[in-house]
C-alpha cells in the first residue's frame, strides 16, 4: 500500500513538473512574442516618422522612444516624466490636452484619442504635434497606462496653409487663369476666366484647350514655343460661349516634376482692351483739352513750328488770333461751374466749325482760344476774327436758360509784328486786352502803341502789391467729406482778392501774373499765416478735427528756403501740427515746375508735412515723381468727374488713378461732384473723399461751422441720397 502511495506521489511530482515547464515555455513564447511585436510596432512607428510614448500613471513615468527625443532635440535627463512635458508644452495647449485625456479616462473610453499641440524644441522652434493614445484599464476599470504616438505636422499645417493661400489667390486674382494637365486639357479655372469667356466650370472642366482658342499664327508658335523652352506669351483670340471671339493677352508655361516630366500647364489670360483705352486716352489728352477735345498748349507748340516754318518758306503771312470771353466770371458765378463748362464746349464747337481746312485752334486756358491763320494778311485776319466772334456771341442755351455770350480778340501778324511764336501771341494778347479794356465784345489787331498793355500789366501788379499791404485777399473753404463716413475730413484753402470797384475776384485772374512776377512769394506767405491762423481759431472754439489744404505754386518751392521758414514759423505760432495741413501743389506744377523746388518739397515731406498732387491726370506726369517722392494725396481733376456717368473713357481713367493711389497707399480725393450718381460710382471705385458742390460751395470763415452743423444734422448732401447718420 505504501508504494502505492509512493508511486501516485512521484507520478503526481512529475507530471506537475512537466506541466510547469510547459507553463514556463508557453509563457516565455508570448513574452518573446510581446516583444516581437512591440519591436515591430515600434519600427513602424520609427519608420513612419512617429515617436512613441508609453506612460505609467500607477509610476507616473513616461517612456519616450529615440524618435521623440530626436525630433524635440532634448536627451533623456531634459525630457523626464510628466513633468518634463508640461515644461516644454503651450501652456494653454497644456491644459486642453490634460483635460481632453482625463476626461478621455474617466469615461473609460477604449477607443483612439487624438488632439493637437504644440511643443517647443530644443532649438527654440515650436512644433506642431499631432499626438495619438489608447488607455489600459485594471480590471475594476482604473487606467493604469496610456500609450501611443506623436506625429510632428508642422510642415504639413505649413504646406496646407500655403496651398488655401495659392488657391484664395488663384480664385481672386483678376486675371483669368486656366490649368491644364501634360495633354493640356483643362484640370482647372479661375471665376475671371470664367467671366471673360462666360462659361461655367463644369463646362470647361475636362475639354481641350485648343477648343478654347482660335487657331491662328499665335496658337501655332504657342505650341513650339512650349516644345522647345516651356513658356510662350502673346496675344491669343479665345472663343466665349456665345460664339465671339476675345483677344486677350496670353501667358503660359509649363511646370515639371521632379523627374522632368510636364505636370501642368498655367495659362494667364489679361482683358488688356480697357487698360490700352485708357492709356491712349491718357496720351491723347497729353495733347488735348480734356473738356472741348481742342489742342491745348503742347500740341499747339508743334503746331505753330510748322506754320512758322512754312509761312517763312513760302513768304506768305501767318495771323495769330487770340479770343477771351468777356463775362465768363460771371456765368461762373451766378450759374455755376457745370454751366461754364457747357459754355465753353459750346464756344470751341462754334469756332471749329468755322474755321477754315488748315487752320489751327486750340483751347489756350481758361476761356482763351487761341487761332492760327495761316496764307492770312491782316484784312482777311480781322474780317476772319469778326466772323468768329459773332458765331461765338449767339445765346447758349444751356439747363433750360439762354445765356448771352460776349467776346472779345486780339490778333497779329507774320512777319509784320513779330517774327517768331513768342512775340506772335505776346502781341495778340496785348491787342486781346486792349479790345477788352475798351469795353469788350470787339476785335482788335495788335498795334504798336498798345504797349500800353504792359502798362496795364504794369498797373496790375502794383494792385497786387497793394493788395498785400491792405489786406485784400480773402480764404473761402470749400469741405473735402469723407466718401464713406459722409464727415469732414478737411477743407480746401481757396484765395479771392477783394479789389476795390471790382468786387471778390477769383484766383484765375490774378495768380498767373502773380507767379510771372513772382509776388507769388508774397501772397503765398499770408496764405499760409492766414490759414494756419483761421485754423487755431477753429480749434479754440472746439470745432472738429479736420486738415486745411493750402495751394502752394512751384515758384514758391523754387526761392530757397524762405517758403520753408515761413511755414514753420506760421505752423509754430499758431500751434498747428504737420497733420493738420496739406500742402497741394499741381501735377503740372510738379511735372514742370518743381524740378528746383524739389529737394525743398522732399525735405517738407520728410519733416512729416503731407503733400497731395492737385489736378491729377491733366499733366500727363510719369510714376517716376510719385515713386521719388513721398506724396500722401492725389486729387483727380474735376474733368474726369464731370463725365464720369457719361465717357467709359474717364470711367476707365478715375477708376485706373484710384487703383494707382491704393498701390502707392495714397489718399485718393475726387473734385468737382456735383451729383448723387458721381458720388456714388465714385464710392464704388473706393475713392477715398470728395470735394464739389454737391457738398458747398467755397464757403466764407464765419459759414464753416454752420455747414459742420448742417453736415451733422443731415441737411447737407441730401440730394446724393444720403440718410444715415453723420459723423463729425
Amino acid at each position: 500500500m505504501n508504494v502505492v502511495l509512493l508511486v501516485v506521489a512521484i507520478v503526481a511530482a512529475l507530471i506537475s513538473i512537466a506541466l510547469a515547464a510547459w507553463a514556463l515555455r508557453k509563457q516565455r513564447r508570448i513574452l518573446k512574442e510581446l516583444t516581437a511585436s512591440r519591436e515591430r510596432y515600434m519600427l513602424v512607428a520609427e519608420g513612419a516618422n512617429d515617436g512613441i510614448f508609453d506612460y505609467d500613471l500607477v509610476t507616473q513615468s513616461i517612456y519616450f522612444s529615440p524618435r521623440v527625443y530626436q525630433m524635440l532635440g532634448y536627451d533623456e535627463t531634459e525630457l523626464r516624466g510628466p513633468d518634463g512635458l508640461k515644461r516644454i508644452m503651450e501652456p494653454e495647449d497644456y491644459e486642453v490636452a490634460r483635460a481632453a485625456l482625463f476626461g478621455h479616462l474617466e469615461q473609460h473610453h477604449r477607443d483612439e484619442l487624438q488632439r493637437v499641440m504644440r511643443l517647443r524644441a530644443h532649438d527654440g522652434r515650436v512644433l506642431t504635434i499631432l499626438a495619438r493614445s489608447v488607455a489600459q484599464y485594471a480590471e475594476d476599470g482604473t487606467p493604469v497606462r496610456v500609450a501611443g504616438s506623436y506625429t510632428d505636422i508642422t510642415d504639413r499645417l505649413h504646406d496646407k496653409r500655403q496651398l488655401q493661400i495659392a488657391a484664395s489667390v488663384f480664385e481672386a486674382s483678376s486675371d483669368g487663369i486656366l490649368i491644364s494637365d501634360p495633354v493640356q486639357r483643362i484640370v482647372s479655372v479661375n471665376s475671371a476666366f470664367m467671366r471673360v469667356t462666360g462659361y461655367e466650370r463644369e463646362e470647361l472642366t475636362g475639354r481641350p484647350v485648343r477648343d478654347m482658342q482660335i487657331p491662328s499664327a499665335a496658337t501655332r508658335a504657342c505650341d513650339h514655343a512650349l516644345r522647345e523652352f516651356d513658356k510662350w506669351s502673346g496675344e491669343i483670340a479665345w472663343r466665349r460661349r456665345n460664339g465671339e471671339g476675345k483677344a486677350l493677352d496670353s501667358s503660359v508655361v509649363a511646370v515639371r516634376d521632379s523627374s522632368g516630366e510636364v505636370a501642368f500647364h498655367i495659362h494667364v489670360c489679361i482683358d488688356t482692351a480697357e487698360l490700352r483705352y485708357a492709356q491712349a486716352r491718357i496720351r491723347h489728352l497729353a495733347y488735348f483739352d480734356p473738356l472741348t477735345g481742342l489742342p491745348n498748349r503742347t500740341h499747339m507748340r508743334g503746331q505753330f513750328a510748322q506754320a512758322l516754318a512754312a509761312a517763312r518758306h513760302g513768304a506768305r503771312p501767318l495771323a495769330v488770333a487770340f479770343f477771351d470771353l468777356d463775362n465768363f466770371k460771371e456765368i461762373n458765378d451766378t450759374a455755376g461751374h457745370s454751366v461754364g463748362d457747357d459754355v465753353i464746349c459750346t464756344v470751341a464747337q462754334r469756332l471749329s466749325e468755322g474755321v477754315r481746312e488748315g487752320d489751327v485752334l486750340c483751347r489756350f486756358g481758361g476761356d482763351e482760344f487761341l487761332l492760327l491763320l495761316p496764307d492770312t494778311d491782316a484784312a482777311a485776319a480781322e474780317v476772319m476774327t469778326r466772323r468768329l466772334i459773332e458765331r461765338i456771341c449767339q445765346p447758349v442755351d444751356v439747363e433750360g436758360r439762354s445765356l448771352d455770350i460776349a467776346a472779345s480778340a486780339g490778333f497779329s501778324i507774320f512777319p509784320d509784328d513779330a517774327t517768331d511764336a513768342e512775340n506772335l501771341v505776346r502781341e495778340a494778347d496785348t491787342a486781346l486786352f486792349r479790345a477788352k479794356a475798351e469795353g469788350g465784345n470787339t476785335v482788335l489787331r495788335f498795334l504798336p502803341w498798345m504797349g500800353e498793355a504792359v502798362t496795364w500789366r504794369h498797373d496790375m501788379q502794383s494792385a497786387l502789391r497793394a493788395a498785400i499791404v491792405r489786406s485784400q485777399f480773402v480764404l473761402r473753404y470749400q469741405p473735402i467729406v469723407d466718401a464713406r463716413a459722409n464727415r469732414v475730413r478737411g477743407f480746401e484753402a481757396l484765395l479771392y482778392w477783394n479789389r476795390p470797384g471790382m468786387g471778390v475776384v477769383g484766383p484765375s485772374s490774378f495768380i498767373g501774373l502773380a507767379e510771372e512776377s513772382r509776388l507769388i512769394e508774397s501772397i503765398g506767405a499770408w496764405v499760409v499765416e492766414e490759414a494756419c491762423r483761421q485754423l487755431a481759431a477753429w480749434k479754440h472754439v472746439g470745432l472738429p478735427a479736420f486738415y486745411v489744404g493750402i495751394n502752394v505754386s512751384g515758384m514758391q518751392l523754387r526761392v530757397g528756403g524762405a517758403f520753408q521758414d515761413v511755414l514753420a514759423e506760421a505752423m509754430r505760432k499758431h500751434g498747428v501740427g504737420n497733420d493738420e495741413l496739406m500742402l497741394e501743389i499741381t501735377e503740372r506744377h510738379l511735372v514742370q515746375d518743381v524740378k528746383g523746388g524739389l529737394p525743398l518739397l522732399e525735405t517738407l515731406t520728410a519733416s512729416g508735412l503731407r503733400v497731395s498732387i492737385d489736378d491729377f491726370g491733366t499733366g500727363y506726369s510719369n510714376l517716376e515723381s510719385l515713386k521719388n517722392l513721398t506724396v500722401n494725396q492725389i486729387k483727380i481733376d474735376r474733368a474726369f468727374v464731370r463725365n464720369l456717368m457719361t465717357e467709359s473713357g474717364d470711367r476707365a481713367i478715375v477708376r485706373s488713378i484710384i487703383a494707382l493711389g491704393r498701390s502707392l497707399g495714397l489718399q485718393v480725393v475726387a473734385e468737382g461732384v456735383e451729383t448723387a450718381e458721381q458720388m456714388q460710382m465714385l464710392r464704388e471705385f473706393g475713392c477715398d473723399m470728395l470735394q464739389g458742390f454737391l457738398y458747398a460751395r467755397p464757403l466764407e470763415v464765419d459759414a464753416v461751422p454752420g455747414f459742420l452743423i448742417e453736415l451733422a444734422a443731415g441737411k447737407v448732401g441730401r440730394k446724393a441720397g444720403e440718410r444715415g447718420s453723420v459723423v463729425l
